[in-house]
């Protein structure tokens, strides 16, 4: 692959994403009128922050980490055994292993 296409590749592949985001967030009839009315009241901040809306992508992350006993988040949430979901250290302050192989912890039981 000569480089010219390797940086048309590498720059395809960064941008698919940016483009996907918005169109998966505006999916709905409300969120396409609300992003119309943001436009007109000339609210960009408002507008990039409901274009660009990743939450559903952490959701699908947390849901696949979780069936590893990994968790995305250790301060809200640790998965323990049998995959149940404890309050994490921020709430509790409970006890946990560093995994340093996954930057994650796990609930001691």
């Amino acid at each position: 692959m000569n480089p010219k296409t390797a940086v048309r590749v590498l720059i395809a592949i960064t941008l698919a994403p940016l483009m996907a985001i918005p169109a998966y967030n505006l999916r709905e009839p409300p969120a396409r009128e609300y992003a119309l009315r943001l436009i007109k009241e000339k609210k960009t901040q408002r507008l990039q922050s409901l274009l660009f809306n990743a939450d559903f992508v952490l959701a699908e992350l947390s849901r696949l980490t979780w069936r590893l006993g990994w968790s995305i988040d250790p301060n809200k949430a640790i998965v323990g055994k049998d995959a149940w979901l404890f309050l994490g250290d921020k709430y509790a302050g409970n006890l946990n292993v560093e995994d340093t192989r996954h930057r994650t912890c796990r609930h001691l039981t």
